[in-house]
C-alpha cells in the first residue's frame, strides 16, 4: 500500500514511505515493528524522539 498511496511504483523508492508508516504506528503505541531498511528507520525514530521529548532507546 505503501507504493499506491505514496506514488513510489518502484520498491527502492519506498523508503520514505516505509519509515513514515513505521513512525505513525510507533506513535500510537505499536512496539514492534518490521522493516527492510532498518538504519533509517533507527535514525528517523530516534530523531522522532528526541523532538518529542521521549528518551527511551530504539531497539532495531
Amino acid at each position: 500500500f505503501i507504493g499506491a498511496i505514496g506514488g513510489a511504483d518502484r520498491a527502492e523508492d519506498r523508503a520514505p514511505g516505509s519509515v513514515a508508516v513505521a513512525l505513525a504506528g510507533i506513535a500510537q503505541g505499536v512496539q514492534i515493528t518490521r522493516v527492510h531498511d532498518a538504519a533509517e528507520t533507527r535514525q528517523a525514530l530516534r530523531l522522532w524522539q528526541a523532538v518529542h521529548g521521549r528518551t527511551e532507546e530504539a531497539q532495531a
